[in-house]
């Protein structure tokens, strides 16, 4: 495998094993009604600023695809190998951000499920309990082990999003600059340390199946639908050390399980709260 290279510029990211869980909190909006969609947003601060990680090398064992029939988003699958000690410590590490979110989840139950906790009142040490395990039933996990309908593994997969630019949807989003606006995403190549920009004409032969990548991604948002299941949507950021590693002749699964089975994620950046 090809050698990943850094360099020392300030970065406006963690690491994943860097991140100090306490410093997660969440801004939470009003609750939303329309055709579209239903239900409430909170956005994942990290400190002052946004929870964006740098993930090890992690395979895509399905490669990138349409989200919907719409084509209005691309999403793709991360496995953790629990084999394997870097990405099973990854995967941990992920655990504890959902353990934080779920707290602040339990935090802000009035916000978010307005009509399932009622009371002002602070209930007791059980009953926190029950509720804490009432919510926990509620908020999906950010990786979890999913297999096919043949009983066949794909082990532990983290679904990321790829933003679709509003004014131009070959386009695809990287990150917001205060000063230039929205910038295209691109990725480093490892084989070649090239920047390459991605968009609907290559992205699905880049992140094709059976790749790697060291990504970053952002929690973008925390939704709870009108149902009242909940779950956070990470979203791919544009650095240069998105690397991409080929991997042509890794055994490729077929796309059977729908790795993005909860259609409620899909959330446009027009449901973010505005600061």
């Amino acid at each position: 495998m090809a050698t990943l290279t850094k360099t020392a510029a300030p970065r406006a990211y963690e690491r994943l094993e860097n991140v100090d869980v306490s410093r997660i909190t969440m801004d939470i909006g009003e609750p939303r009604k329309g055709e579209k969609r239903s239900g409430t947003i909170a956005n994942v601060r990290y400190g002052p600023g946004d929870l964006k990680i740098l993930l090890p090398s992690l395979r895509l064992p399905f490669g990138a695809k349409l989200w919907d029939a719409n084509a209005n988003k691309v999403a793709f699958a991360l496995s953790f190998n629990e084999e394997d000690p870097e990405e099973k410590a990854a995967f941990n590490k992920l655990r504890e951000i959902d353990e934080r979110i779920l707290t602040l989840a339990v935090e802000n139950r009035r916000k978010l499920w307005p009509k399932t906790y009622t009371t002002a009142k602070e209930p007791k040490e059980a009953e926190m309990a029950k509720i804490r395990e009432d919510i926990r039933a509620k908020v999906g996990a950010s990786a979890e082990a999913k297999s096919g309908p043949d009983g066949q593994s794909y082990g532990v997969l983290l679904n990321v999003k790829i933003r679709r630019n509003n004014a131009n949807p070959d386009v695809l989003d990287g990150v917001n600059h205060k000063q230039t606006g929205m910038q295209p995403l691109s990725v480093k190549m490892v084989e070649t340390n090239e920047k390459v920009v991605v968009n609907m004409s290559n992205v699905f032969s880049i992140l094709r199946p059976g790749s790697r990548m060291q990504p970053v991604i952002e929690a973008s948002f925390f939704f709870v639908n009108a149902m009242g299941s909940a779950n956070m949507v990470w979203r791919l950021q544009d650095n240069e050390d998105n690397y991409h590693i080929e991997n042509p002749l890794a055994p490729q699964l077929k796309d059977d399980a729908d790795e993005n089975e909860d259609e409620d994620e899909d959330e446009d950046e027009e449901g973010e709260i505005d600061e």
